[in-house]
């Protein structure tokens, strides 16, 4: 079912009335479309906001938390890097990062 649910929200983003002029995606109107279609009540509103937050995230993104709270984003590793090292001498092991 989740296999399904995630090709259902790639189909909705290609949509081209789900599309802002500039090209990128206009999440309501997804949301509005599988809303319709009974994703909600089929793999229950977790699962739904889960995948749709997840769908909607940039990929290849690296993300720096302090104490699991998001304090910046980052395009590339060097810079990434750059900033957590600065940050981990000051907040030691509270500062973490991951790609997602």
């Amino acid at each position: 079912m989740i296999k399904q649910f995630k090709e259902a929200i790639k189909e909705a983003t290609e949509r081209e009335e789900n599309l802002f002029k500039d090209g990128s995606i206009n999440w309501d109107y997804v949301d509005a479309d599988l809303s319709i279609d009974g994703w909600r009540e089929k793999v229950g509103i977790k699962t739904y906001m889960s995948a749709i937050d997840e769908s909607a995230m940039p990929q290849g993104v690296y993300i720096i938390s302090l104490k699991n709270k998001e304090i910046s984003r980052h395009k590339t590793e060097n810079k990434a890097r750059s900033d957590w090292h600065k940050l981990r001498s000051q907040y030691g092991n509270d500062i973490t990062i991951r790609k997602i």
